[in-house]
């Protein structure tokens, strides 16, 4: 080879050489720059993803706490078939008893919507059921079985437990009973009389008809009710005054209870009384012996 070539390969080969370290020193500077900005985007798609879950939880605490209310709300699309068969044939007995078209069924829907409302515990469709059914087998006894039927239905259709309306929840779900009737239909003395058998589930003195008395008794049937059901009924009933506390929900309970122990008969009703009084008066002894204080 020509000398005077070898400097210049030399150099070229130098070149070369430089240009590959050059070239490696670029590479790496762009993999540390790529590698910066993936961190950068790492982070900030950890701070968008805290975002995200935050929202995400808050947005379900909501939904649930939504769910929670309308399925509370809604308790009677649950409601057994056979349960909502029982409400269906009352209310249409309960009005050809009366002589009475009965009334489209919003109105029988808006009653049982205000019974299924969440903050009921005890005064639920369970408790109407039960006091229809029991009903049913004792009609025989009503001199006018349409009307006491009717103001079962009615009789806690109203029932706040925190703001009670003016005169009571008894007085606002007699009125509804009343205007109901009148928009029915109803003659006024017929309306009068629902109206006063919806007053005389107050249980604060002596039923005044033979109606009231079975309308009365039947209300208090769940004190005679086997163990097990009286059990869920007092923790229905704390539940359901839960916002009261301890000490005072136990002397007020405590009143009711010794109220009711304290008659000579609870249930004027002869046939209920034979089935109930016994039972009723021993859970009224255990859920007395159970109070504290």
């Amino acid at each position: 080879m020509n000398p005077s070539i070898r400097p210049r390969a030399r150099m070229r080969a130098r070149g070369c050489a430089g240009s590959r370290v050059r070239a490696r020193g670029c590479a790496r500077y762009r993999m540390r720059v790529f590698d910066r900005a993936c961190s950068r985007m790492r982070a900030r798609d950890r701070a968008r993803s805290h975002v995200r879950a935050g929202a995400r939880s808050r947005s379900r605490v909501r939904a649930r706490d939504r769910a929670r209310s309308r399925a509370s709300a809604r308790a009677g699309a649950r409601t057994p078939a056979g349960v909502r068969g029982l409400f269906v044939a009352s209310w249409a007995r309960a009005w050809a008893d009366l002589g009475l078209r009965a009334p489209p069924a919003a109105l029988r829907d808006a009653l049982l919507r205000r019974w299924a409302e969440p903050w009921r515990r005890y005064h639920t469709r369970q408790h109407l059921a039960e006091c229809l059914a029991l009903f049913g087998h004792v009609r025989r006894l009503a001199r006018r079985p349409g009307e006491v039927e009717l103001a079962l239905w009615f009789h806690d259709a109203v029932y706040e437990v925190h703001s009670p309306p003016p005169g009571g929840n008894e007085r606002a779900s007699a009125d509804w009973a009343r205007d109901a009737l009148r928009e029915a239909g109803a003659d006024d003395a017929t309306a009068a009389r629902v109206h006063a058998l919806v007053m005389a589930t107050r249980h604060d003195g002596v039923p005044g008809t033979p109606d009231a008395s079975l309308l009365v008794d039947i209300d208090l049937a769940i004190l005679g009710a086997a163990p097990a059901r009286f059990a869920q009924y007092e923790r229905q009933i704390r539940a359901e005054y839960g916002h009261v506390p301890p000490a005072l929900f136990a002397a007020k309970r405590g009143e009711v209870l010794r109220a009711f122990a304290a008659r000579p008969a609870i249930y004027a009703t002869p046939a209920l009384r034979d089935r109930l009084e016994a039972a009723a008066r021993a859970s009224l002894a255990r859920a007395l012996a159970a109070l504290p204080g």
